[in-house]
């Protein structure tokens, strides 16, 4: 694992928890000009951020996005989105692979 994904991936765990989703997000849509990509961890931390937000829609995106961009979701990435959707008490959304 590239150390500079996982400095990247704290700090927008950081931005998150503290309420800061545009700063998240504006970092997370630029980690490629930095030359870094996200992996699982920094896609389920973003998942988990707009989860919290109830931001579903954006969170089933992300999560459907990880399989295209060549990192297949882990059993974290399954728990974190499943966990989103029923904390917001929908599960008739809940996106499928």
């Amino acid at each position: 694992m590239d150390h500079g994904i996982q400095i990247y991936t704290v700090v927008i765990d950081g931005l998150c928890r503290a309420g800061e989703l545009e700063a998240a997000r504006d970092l997370f849509s630029n980690l490629s000009s930095k030359g870094l990509y996200p992996d699982v961890f920094t896609y389920t931390t973003m998942m988990n951020g707009l989860c919290r937000q109830g931001l579903l829609a954006e969170a089933s995106k992300l999560f459907r996005e990880i399989n295209k961009n060549g990192c297949p979701p882990n059993g974290c990435a399954y728990n974190s989105i499943a966990q989103g959707f029923l904390q917001n008490n929908d599960t008739r959304s809940y996106p499928t692979s």
